[in-house]
C-alpha cells in the first residue's frame, strides 16, 4: 500500500512541471532509484552495442570549443570505455611505459589521443536509434513512474563522457528538459531567461533548437564580452540517482567531471508550437545566407545539421502556423462557450428571481422591508447621516486625486480591454520573461515535493567565481574593433528577439 501512494505522489511530477510551477531548476533526489537504468556501468553498454560505430568527439581539456573545433572520430562503445579506463593508468606513475605504448594502438582509434590532454564524448545519441537492435535496455528509463506516460529511452537520449567532456553553453528551443545522472559527476551552470543579454546569444554555428552563447563561460574575454561580468549562475553537480530539472529556456553549460553517464528527455510545453515556428524561420533565414556565401561559411554549420531548400522550409513554416491557428481557433470557441453558460447562468438567475416574485411570501417580505425603512427614517440619526454622507461626497469631490482616480479607472478598463485583444493574437507566442524567483514561488514548490515524499533540492544562485573574473586582465589591453561581414548581419538577423518579431507579425497576418 505505502509503494502504491509513493508511485501515484511521483506521477503529480509531470502535471506539476508542466503547469510552469518551477521557475528555477530543482534536483530531485532518489527518484530513479527502483529504475533499471540506475544499475547501469559502462560495461552496459559494450555488452549492448558490441561492434557498432558510433561518432565520438574529441577536445581538449581545460578548453572550451565548438563543436566544429573538435575533432570527430568513429569507435565501438567497447573502445570508448577502454580508453576512459585507460585514463585511470594515466594516474600512475608505474604504468607510464604501458601506457606510452597503448595510446599508439591501431586497433583502438581513441588511444591515439593521450587522455591526460584529450577528452572524449559520446554525446546527444538518441537511445531508439542507439539501441535499435537491444530495444528492451529502452524500457530501463522510467520517465511515466513521475507521470510521463509513455515516455521511456525511446524519447530520451545519452551522454557518455570522459572527464572533462563539455557542452558549450546554450539553451534550448523547445521543452522543459529532465537529466538523469547515471554514472559519475558533472557540473551544470546554469543561468535564467532573464540573464540572456549578458550571455551574448547567437545563432552561428547553427544547431536547430540550440540557441548558443558567445561567451566561453569558463574563460570568458570579458572585453569583448563585458556584460558577462554581471551574471549569476546557479551551478549544481550531480550525483547519481540525482534528476535535474532544467527549466524552459535556461542557458546552461556542462562538463564531466570523471568519466560519466547521463540520460535525457525534453518534456513538451503548450508553447512549442511557437518555438518551433521560430526555429523555423530562423532556419529559413540561415538557409538563404548559407547558400550565398559558400566561400565565407564554413564555421557557420554545426558537424550535426544540414541544410535544405526554401520550399521545405516555408513548408514546414506554413505548417506549423496552422497548427497553430488551429489551436487558438480551439481556444476562442471555447472561451465563446464559457461566456454562453454564463449568459445561461444569468438566465437562469433572473428565472429564479421572477419564480421568487410569485411567491405568496414575497409581498409580505416587501412590506417588511418598507416598514423597516419607515422605521429607520423616523431615527433621530437618519438626518445627521445622510448630510454626513453628502459631505463626505462633497469632500471628496473637492480632491484633486478624483479627477485622477477616474482616469486612472478608465485607463485601467482599457488597459484590460487591449490586454484581452492581445491575448488572443499573443497569449502563447513565446516572448521569453522569466518571472523573479520569489520565496512564496520557492515555498510553493517545495511544500509540493515534501507533500509527495520527494527530497528536492533548489539548485542555488552565486555570484561568478573569482577566478573567471580576474581571469580578463591579460587582455584588458587588447584592441576589440571588428569590422561588419555577411557573418556578423546574420547573426544580427537571427538574434532570438528578431525572430520572435517576425514570428508574432506572421501570425499576426
Amino acid at each position: 500500500m505505502e509503494v502504491k501512494e509513493e508511485v501515484t505522489g511521483l506521477k503529480c511530477v509531470a502535471k506539476f512541471l508542466l503547469e510552469d510551477n518551477v521557475e528555477s531548476p530543482v534536483v530531485l533526489k532518489d527518484c530513479a532509484k527502483n529504475w533499471p537504468c540506475s544499475k547501469w556501468g559502462l560495461h552496459k553498454f559494450s555488452e549492448s552495442l558490441k561492434e557498432k560505430l558510433i561518432k565520438i568527439r574529441i577536445g581538449y581539456k581545460d578548453k572550451a570549443q565548438w563543436e566544429g573545433e573538435c575533432e570527430y572520430e568513429m569507435a565501438t562503445m567497447t573502445n570508448l570505455v577502454e580508453w576512459c579506463e585507460s585514463t585511470k593508468s594515466t594516474a600512475s606513475p608505474s604504468s607510464s611505459q604501458n601506457q606510452s605504448n597503448k595510446i599508439t594502438r591501431d586497433d583502438n582509434p581513441l588511444m591515439k589521443y593521450n587522455p591526460e590532454i584529450y577528452w572524449c564524448y559520446a554525446d546527444y545519441k538518441y537511445m531508439a536509434e542507439m539501441f535499435s537492435e537491444n530495444q528492451d535496455i529502452l524500457k530501463e528509463v522510467c520517465w511515466s513512474t513521475l507521470g510521463f506516460e509513455g515516455r521511456d529511452g525511446y524519447d530520451s537520449t545519452l551522454w557518455i563522457g570522459s572527464e572533462g567532456a563539455n557542452t558549450p553553453c546554450h539553451y534550448d528551443s523547445y521543452g522543459c528538459n529532465l537529466v538523469l545522472q547515471v554514472v559519475g559527476k558533472k557540473k551544470w551552470y546554469l543561468f535564467s531567461p532573464d540573464q540572456t543579454e549578458f550571455l551574448y546569444p547567437t545563432r552561428i554555428p547553427y544547431e536547430e533548437s540550440s540557441v548558443f552563447s558567445e561567451v566561453n563561460i569558463m574563460n570568458p574575454d570579458l572585453v569583448k564580452h563585458s556584460l558577462f561580468q554581471s551574471a549569476t549562475p546557479h551551478i549544481v553537480t550531480l550525483q547519481p540517482g540525482d534528476i535535474l530539472v532544467v527549466p524552459h529556456h535556461w542557458w546552461h553549460y556542462v562538463e564531466s567531471l570523471e568519466t560519466s553517464v547521463s540520460v535525457n528527455c525534453w518534456m513538451n510545453l503548450p508553447v512549442d508550437n511557437e518555438c518551433r515556428l521560430q526555429e523555423a524561420i530562423t532556419r529559413a533565414v540561415f538557409s538563404r545566407f548559407y547558400e550565398k556565401n559558400d566561400q565565407e561559411s564554413g564555421d557557420w554549420l554545426n558537424p550535426t545539421e544540414s541544410i535544405v531548400s526554401m520550399d521545405v522550409n516555408l513548408e514546414y513554416i506554413n505548417e506549423i502556423m496552422n497548427n497553430i491557428k488551429k489551436t487558438r481557433v480551439k481556444r476562442i470557441l471555447h472561451e465563446d462557450s464559457e461566456k454562453t453558460d454564463v449568459g445561461r447562468s444569468l438566465k437562469d438567475d433572473q428565472s429564479a428571481r421572477c419564480h421568487a416574485m410569485d411567491s405568496p411570501n414575497v409581498g409580505r417580505s416587501l412590506k417588511d422591508d418598507q416598514s423597516a425603512r419607515c422605521h429607520a427614517m423616523d431615527s433621530p440619526n437618519v438626518g445627521r447621516s445622510l448630510e454626513d454622507d453628502q459631505s463626505a461626497r462633497c469632500h471628496a469631490m473637492d480632491s484633486p486625486n478624483v479627477g485622477r482616480s477616474l482616469e486612472d479607472d478608465q485607463s485601467a478598463k482599457c488597459h484590460t480591454r487591449n490586454h484581452r485583444k492581445r491575448k488572443l493574437i499573443d497569449s502563447d507566442v513565446l516572448e521569453v520573461k522569466t518571472k523573479r524567483y520569489t520565496a512564496s514561488s520557492y515555498e510553493h514548490c517545495m511544500n509540493f515535493f515534501r507533500e509527495i515524499g520527494v527530497t528536492a533540492e533548489i539548485v542555488p544562485r552565486q555570484e561568478l567565481s573569482k577566478e573567471i573574473k580576474q581571469g580578463v586582465s591579460d587582455i584588458a589591453g587588447q584592441n576589440n574593433e571588428q569590422n561588419v561581414d555577411v557573418k556578423t548581419i546574420l547573426q544580427c538577423v537571427t538574434h532570438p528577439k528578431i525572430i520572435s518579431e517576425i514570428s508574432k507579425l506572421l501570425l499576426d497576418k
